[in-house]
């Protein structure tokens, strides 16, 4: 330290002296003590989607003071969770960042939300004396897991099948496991279908999906083929804080097929005997085929044919647009229809007015002048319809001379008269197709017949 005077150096006088002295700066520790943002003492953490470890960069402040006075030890932190530890999938960490504090490093539980209250410590070395450490500093924290919006998600049948004309059509869990996100947003959230179709001229209500999953829609009248539905999962969450309100996968694409009606166009022959036992060849479209029955096979069974409400047997698969089988007796002009037997799905197509049921007698003379009697139609025989020698059966066994002049139903059977070979024998009788004489005959050719209440006049 230097001391001066104003006395002036006059006569060899002194006016400064210089006094040495020793400043010694010590050490002086400040009391650990940290914070953290918020003056509540919350830190707010959003949930976690799946398990992996979450840091939170400087969670704990220091102050400068702190900062400055750090001994050779420097500081480091503990955690201790006091409620809630439901929310860690591993014990939550505290260690100094070496900038302003400490970080957090967390392992959340997915899904899970909630406060959790942990004791977070900071220990801190001495300045003065490395190996002392001074009292530890405790602060309680709240770590509050606030919900972030998960995704929705939900799986999808592939296709739905309907028949043409079918009406209204409701699939309950054609959409499945449907949901908003995680359990705590079931309460909360709803869930909604996004629904497009190509083409949709194909229906007269286009599908939807509601949030359980019911799918439901109308094809048109008179519609059938494919239509592609495209569809996508969303919730009304939004999406604050990161989060997700549409499903992850991305849209979904299913088909529905409406499976055509079978069509009857032709039946072969159109006339046949009414005690039935012969076989029909029906024409058509949409019998059995890959577009016409959703799958591909070698032949389709699951067919019915009725004509005249009666069943067709020994039906055979020919093609998507022919099948044949064995007429039942009938009678009359008949309707002939198809029944695909496909569960819910089952469809009939009608052809009407293709089959006649006809039991027919006629007779006369042929060339050549030999009289003839003859049943039909034979649909085993081929050729024009009612042509003697082609489609009806020539009674045998018979003796017709100058042919057939007149015939009569009466009493269940037909009679027929004429000129024949041998004398009072001029009327046949014909019952369930077999004819014989009438024994008692007739004097001479009958020219006509009646049938007259109980009697047959001749």
């Amino acid at each position: 330290v230097k001391v001066q005077d104003d006395g002036g150096l006059a006569d060899g006088g002194v006016d400064t002296s210089l006094v040495p002295f020793t400043l010694t700066v010590a050490a002086v520790d400040v009391p650990p003590s940290f914070s953290v943002a918020r003056s509540d003492g919350i830190i707010l953490v959003r949930e976690a989607a799946t398990l992996e470890p979450r840091e939170l960069p400087s969670a704990l402040i220091l102050s400068e003071e702190i900062l400055d006075s750090r001994g050779p030890g420097g500081v480091s932190f503990t955690v201790n969770v006091v409620s809630n530890n439901a929310l860690f999938a591993s014990p939550p960490q505290a260690f100094a960042d070496g900038v302003v504090g400490g970080s957090l490093l967390l392992s959340l539980v997915p899904l899970a939300t909630g406060d959790s209250t942990v004791t977070i410590t900071l220990l801190q070395s001495s300045k003065v004396d490395p190996n002392i450490v001074l009292d530890p500093f405790s602060l309680d924290v709240i770590i509050r897991v606030t919900n972030v919006n998960s995704p929705p998600s939900f799986g999808i049948t592939p296709q739905h099948f309907c028949a043409e004309d079918g009406g209204a059509q409701t699939a309950v869990g054609f959409a499945f496991d449907v949901t908003v996100g995680s359990p705590d947003e079931v309460i909360t959230q709803r869930a909604f279908f996004n629904v497009s179709v190509t083409p949709p001229d194909l229906f007269s209500a286009v599908p939807a999906i509601d949030s359980a999953g019911t799918l439901t829609y109308t094809p048109a009248p008179g519609q059938q083929g494919v239509a592609s539905v495209v569809v996508q999962l969303f919730d009304d969450g939004g999406t604050d804080g990161g989060g997700l309100d549409y499903d992850i996968n991305g849209p979904r694409t299913f088909s529905i097929k409406i499976l055509p009606l079978p069509r009857v166009t032709a039946v072969s022959p159109v006339t046949g005997p009414t005690e039935g036992g012969y076989r029909v060849t029906l024409t058509g479209a949409f019998f059995g085929s890959r577009y016409s029955r959703g799958f591909s096979a070698e032949s389709y069974g699951n067919l019915t044919v009725t004509i005249g409400g009666r069943a067709c047997g020994e039906l055979a698969f020919v093609s998507d647009s022919q099948l044949t089988c064995e007429a039942p007796p009938g009678v009359g002009s008949s309707e002939v229809v198809v029944t695909v037997d496909d569960g819910a799905n089952s469809r009939q197509g009608v052809g009407s007015g293709v089959f006649s049921y006809a039991l027919l007698y006629y007779g006369g003379v042929v060339e050549g002048g030999a009289g003839f009697l003859a049943q039909g139609p034979d649909p085993e025989a081929p050729g024009e319809l009612f042509s003697p020698s082609a489609s009806a059966r020539l009674l045998g066994g018979l003796s017709i001379g100058r042919g057939v002049r007149a015939m009569v139903t009466h009493g269940g059977a037909l009679y027929a008269g004429g000129s024949f070979e041998r004398p009072h024998n001029h009327i046949l009788v014909v019952r369930s197709g077999r004819a014989e004489g009438l024994g008692s005959g007739v004097d001479g050719s009958v020219a006509a017949m009646a049938s007259w209440g109980d009697l047959l006049v001749v």
